[in-house]
């Protein structure tokens, strides 16, 4: 699971969610990317510095973006040798208080989807579109 959530530039092609992606940095510990994403009725963009932990967590931290504050983990609990449990916590504050509560609401919605979709994409062997 933490390999298909670390395939950034794969996301574009599996996930409707997703619009482009684009990788600026990788190694083995650190890994910097944008993703311009679709999120109810809008379309954003933005830049994180991802810290990685292999094979159990993903830290994700804002770099640019529409937002004051972009935190982000994603954690990877082994529960057996082909099973883990898979979760996301995302904390954000949109630029814009005029955009906030319809940025809000479609930016929570997109993190409980991209949980389920990276579950189904894992289930389906790695491949597939959502």
């Amino acid at each position: 699971m933490f390999d298909l959530v670390n395939d950034i530039t794969a996301y574009p092609s599996r996930f409707s969610w997703c619009h482009s992606a684009q990788l600026f940095e990788h190694d083995e510990h650190r890994l910097m990317a944008r993703l311009d994403v679709v999120v109810g009725a809008f379309r954003t963009w933005f830049i994180t510095d991802n810290t990685l932990k292999r094979p159990s967590q993903i830290d994700m931290k804002l770099r640019d973006g529409p937002f004051k504050r972009l935190e982000g983990r994603w954690e990877f609990q082994m529960l057996a040798e082909e099973s883990c449990k898979v979760s996301l916590r995302l904390e954000f504050e949109p630029v814009s208080r005029m955009l906030n509560p319809a940025l809000t609401l479609g930016f929570n919605g997109l993190a409980d989807r991209m949980v389920k979709d990276f579950i189904r994409i894992a289930d389906c062997g790695g491949s597939g579109e959502s």
